[in-house]
């Protein structure tokens, strides 16, 4: 037979360089890519018997076969598809970026399209194998015609073409690979990584040994069959299985989009935290498929704060460059994004009917789906109106439109207050006045609290107040339970103890003040401005340590047994022990400890 010699239409010597060594960062993504043109190839011929039913005799089903050889160092996958001719090879395989899965889908009616979804779109896959090999041979022969083809190349430059032995139709590609890539002959790798990123490809692959034949993929793709013929209980164990979980999902949000954008999801929220839910990346790590080929789960799908869901997105039409590993920057993806966050707050607020499960939930992902609140402008309605808050009077989570629901007739805002620690802020001294009043407060724990409030700023017409800024004029508005009947010290008093606590506090505060505000508490430290002690903790151990210290102001009740003690001889002494505890009695650390406890020494002494 006639071997004839060709050069590739392209300069193949850099782009094959390009191919291997930046296109895939993987090596092993060429399995993946082979198995996607072979099974394009069973679709092909599928198509073709539909309108030509007696093309070829095909006895039994589809298949795609590897064939690992030890002896002879080759790996061989071989497929009983629609096969190749010479000029076929010469397109496909002799022309660099030349894809006959796009040439074939530009020729069939848009209609079929639909039902026949090809996944070598770009041409490139084939030649990923020269990452692993050092030559390829393609035995080939088109369905419906006489004669068979190999293809012969080293990746250098130049292929060759002869005629071969008729075998019936499809394609054999045999690798001759590196002795570095040797591992590829070993069966446990070829099953991982049919696992990893073939699994779903509708056609049967199989391993073969000397031994035996054994079926690697599972064939059946769980997100393209119909709910109703799916189980609850195949539904947790294909989210186990993605999600390396032993949960049960919380709940599980199955659907298909078809029209302009088309695609398949099937996501589950957990019923328990994973372990890594607040690792500082904060991932979300949803899986991506093209036509039920794995692509990636490093792919900006939902945003960060959706982190905990798990699940798969399937689509057809996924918008890749010439490598599938590298998405572009697309319309696409952010429409997907955008319809996939709406879908699942959606599905949070139907789940909000069942208070109880709703709780559960909140409790496990409270906290991160409230990072939306500051970081989803478009949705921020939406997640408030999810959110749930601990109240001061309730001692329960209650949701921001349960709250205004309860709101006394003179009260016009919705109250909170931020801390660590939720035991050291239902004792907060502020909260004096408003418990006097029967006014409810949102106690608020979460670091993200500290920071969403002023996006937010009201809650549909209701503004959010934090209690640190709330207006003696405003609380005033609201009656007292009861009157108070506690005597003050005179105005001489306390300009004497402030002009005395000024300059013994002058090192730690910036100001010293009376304040009605207190009713059962002696002190009460704040900081001059609107940005708190928390915040500002928070952001230094952020890695901002050149965030600005807050000026603090210590405010005094002047009707306190303690305060009025502050004019006596030990009134040194018993300032500083008072402007300590204070710091201590609302979650901040105290500067000195050991002058601390030699003023307190000093008191006891006498």
């Amino acid at each position: 037979m006639q071997t004839e010699k060709h050069s590739f239409q392209t300069e193949i010597s850099h782009l094959l360089n390009i191919l291997t060594n930046s296109l895939y960062s993987d090596k092993s993504i060429f399995l993946r890519e082979l198995i996607s043109n072979a099974s394009d190839a069973a679709d092909k011929l599928k198509y073709e018997l539909l309108l030509h039913p007696g093309l070829v005799k095909q006895e039994g089903g589809f298949e795609i076969v590897l064939e690992p050889n030890a002896k002879e160092n080759t790996l061989t996958l071989s497929d009983n598809g629609i096969g190749m001719n010479k000029e076929d090879l010469l397109n496909n395989l002799g022309t660099i970026a030349h894809s006959g899965s796009k040439e074939f889908l530009e020729k069939i009616t848009l209609e079929s399209k639909k039902d026949m979804p090809l996944i070598g779109q770009f041409g490139v896959g084939f030649y990923s194998a020269f990452m692993v090999a050092s030559k390829i041979e393609v035995i080939t022969q088109k369905a419906g015609e006489e004669k068979a083809w190999l293809w012969t190349s080293d990746g250098k430059g130049e292929f060759e073409i002869k005629e071969a032995a008729p075998f019936g139709n499809g394609t054999k590609i045999t690798l001759f690979l590196n002795k570095e890539d040797s591992e590829y002959l070993e069966p446990f790798r070829l099953k991982e990584l049919v696992h990893q990123h073939s699994n779903h490809i509708l056609v049967p692959i199989f391993l073969k040994t000397e031994k035996d034949k054994e079926q690697l993929n599972e064939s059946k793709a769980l997100w393209m069959q119909n709910k109703s013929n799916i189980s609850k209980e195949q539904y947790r164990d294909f989210y186990r299985k993605i999600s390396y979980a032993f949960d049960e999902p919380w709940t599980t949000i199955h659907f298909s989009v078809e029209g302009r954008l088309e695609y398949t999801g099937l996501l589950f929220i957990p019923d328990k935290a994973p372990f890594n839910l607040f690792n500082p990346e904060r991932k979300a790590h949803l899986k991506l498929y093209a036509n039920r080929v794995f692509i990636s789960e490093d792919v900006d799908l939902i945003p960060p704060y959706l982190r905990f869901v798990k699940g798969i997105v399937d689509t057809k039409e996924l918008p890749l460059n010439i490598s599938r590993e590298i998405l572009q920057t697309s319309p696409f993806l952010g429409q997907i994004k955008s319809a996939l966050t709406h879908r699942i707050l959606k599905e949070l607020t139907a789940k909000q009917k069942d208070k109880e499960s709703f709780l559960h939930f909140w409790k496990t992902f409270g906290p991160v789906l409230k990072e939306g609140l500051y970081e989803d402008a478009l949705n921020r309605e939406e997640i408030a109106s999810l959110s749930l808050f601990y109240s001061m009077k309730k001692e329960a989570f209650i949701s921001l439109e349960d709250y205004v629901k309860e709101m006394k007739k003179e009260q016009k805002d919705i109250f909170y207050l931020t801390g660590d620690d939720l035991e050291i802020l239902k004792h907060h001294p502020l909260l004096e006045q408003l418990k006097a009043r029967d006014v409810d407060v949102l106690l608020l724990t979460d670091a993200v609290d500290e920071f969403w409030p002023s996006l937010l700023q009201k809650y549909k017409e209701t503004a959010l107040v934090n209690v640190l800024s709330l207006k003696e004029e405003v609380l005033n508005k609201i009656p007292l339970l009861e009157k108070e009947t506690q005597e003050k010290l005179s105005k001489e008093d306390q300009e004497s103890i402030l002009k005395n606590a000024k300059d013994i506090l002058k090192e730690e505060v910036a100001d010293v003040v009376f304040s009605d505000r207190l009713l059962k508490t002696p002190a009460l430290l704040k900081t001059k401005g609107e940005i708190s002690l928390r915040l500002e903790r928070l952001m230094k151990a952020s890695g901002q340590e050149d965030f600005p210290n807050q000026e603090l102001v210590l405010e005094l009740n002047p009707a306190h047994p303690l305060v009025k003690k502050l004019k006596g001889e030990k009134a040194t002494s018993l300032l500083w022990i008072l402007y300590n505890e204070t710091r201590l009695m609302q979650g901040e650390q105290i500067k000195n400890p050991t002058a601390f406890i030699e003023k307190i020494n000093d008191l006891l002494e006498g």
